[in-house]
């Protein structure tokens, strides 16, 4: 799974878990019971958890990533953070 993976699942559980909570509490307010609010919530995060956890197809998104060129390194020391040479005491 590449980052827009992770950000697509992180997305995806955001919205179950919003959704759930949002329809937990109508419930529960309408029925007067918590418990439901709850129940709805946690089952929200399980079904989430179900989707999100594995490593799907549909996460892969494929795209190249660009790096950074690797910078030269003085044969001496082999400093390539800063490209300068680095002072021996």
């Amino acid at each position: 799974m590449d980052y827009l993976g992770q950000q697509k699942a992180e997305r995806i559980f955001q919205v179950i878990i919003t959704i759930c909570a949002v329809v937990g509490f109508v419930l529960g307010y309408k029925e007067q019971r918590f418990s439901y609010t709850v129940y709805c919530t946690l089952g929200g995060f399980f079904v989430s958890c179900l989707i999100i956890l594995f490593p799907w197809p549909t996460f892969r998104v494929r795209k190249d990533l660009v790096w950074r060129k690797v910078l030269a390194t003085d044969a001496k020391d082999g400093d390539t953070s800063t490209g300068q040479k680095s002072k021996k005491n």
